[in-house]
């Protein structure tokens, strides 16, 4: 069962970069790993040769229509071997092609890759597009430090990857955390806890979303206990004054919130991530986000 798709863009990695090599490096939670692989594709845009297209143009000739150009992912270095004082040893994963005179989107399959990343994390050490001794400027390899503005000011067509996770096909499933996803194994199913919610993009009028086209977003609800500590002091203080108010001054906490009890502690997320999408820009444009806060992980009585 087909669980989502999900988009990721490269991050920098400590000491895998060289001067001359650009270290694509794709960081995968403990969560996904628990999931297989459906599918993975890593997208890269290619530039125009506008030179050649200016040329070609210009003469009764057919024009040269692909190139190619090599993907390699970075192995394991050996003990005691230093990436930025030797060359790092490369094994080739494919090849992607391009026109010679159309920017383009271009794809590669990546799953073997990708399983091989999700059985065992300590061999990913991401991928090099172009590999050693490539000088040619007719692909865009931006690095992952320029995928900082959740605006979209220095983000733009860098390689992103695109995965499919599923369920693994056997009967027992990872135990999920008590307290944290609602289930059948919590004694109230009242109580505060993270419910399932999937959002579909084309539903709520995101229609210039391209990738991911739904992801589960999840969201907090539930009842807190009276007795239960508040996460912050803030809501703890609040209570106080409304139980000083009730006894004391015979203020009715009825007249505000009618025949329910006054609120304590609310039931709200505790922690949220970003999630990454691939969308048009008004000028139509196809670029990576990376959107903060937009998936409950966890939730709390605050």
């Amino acid at each position: 069962m087909v669980i989502c798709k999900l988009v990721l863009v490269p991050e920098e990695k400590m000491s895998a970069s060289t001067e001359n090599l650009n270290v694509q490096y794709f960081s995968f939670s403990k969560l996904l790993m628990k999931y297989s692989i459906s599918d993975a594709r890593l997208w890269i845009y290619m530039k125009a040769d506008r030179s050649a297209e200016e040329i070609f143009d210009h003469l009764d000739t057919e024009r040269p229509s692909r190139r190619r150009i090599p993907v390699y992912k970075v192995p394991k270095p050996p003990a005691g071997y230093e990436f930025r004082s030797e060359s790092p040893i490369l094994t080739q994963v494919g090849n992607v092609t391009k026109p010679y005179y159309k920017n383009n989107w271009v794809s590669l399959d990546v799953r073997s890759l990708v399983q091989d990343w999700f059985k065992d994390p300590t061999t990913n050490y991401g991928i090099i597009i172009g590999g050693p001794g490539e000088s040619d400027s007719s692909f865009v390899v931006a690095r992952a430090a320029n995928v900082t503005s959740t605006h979209g000011h220095e983000e733009g067509n860098v390689p992103y990857l695109e995965i499919q996770v599923s369920e693994h096909n056997r009967r027992t499933r990872t135990k999920r955390n008590v307290g944290l996803d609602c289930d059948d194994s919590l004694r109230n199913k009242n109580l505060c806890c993270r419910h399932p919610l999937v959002v579909d993009f084309e539903t709520i009028g995101w229609d210039w979303i391209i990738a991911p086209r739904s992801y589960h977003a999840f969201h907090c609800a539930g009842y807190c206990e009276p007795l239960h500590m508040p996460e912050y002091h803030h809501t703890i203080i609040v209570g106080q004054k409304l139980i000083v108010d009730t006894d004391i001054n015979g203020y009715d906490p009825r007249s505000i919130y009618g025949n329910r009890p006054p609120p304590v502690a609310c039931c709200a997320p505790k922690k949220l991530s970003a999630l990454s999408l691939l969308h048009f820009t008004p000028d139509s444009e196809i670029i990576v986000s990376k959107v903060p806060e937009m998936i409950t992980d966890s939730c709390t009585c605050a």
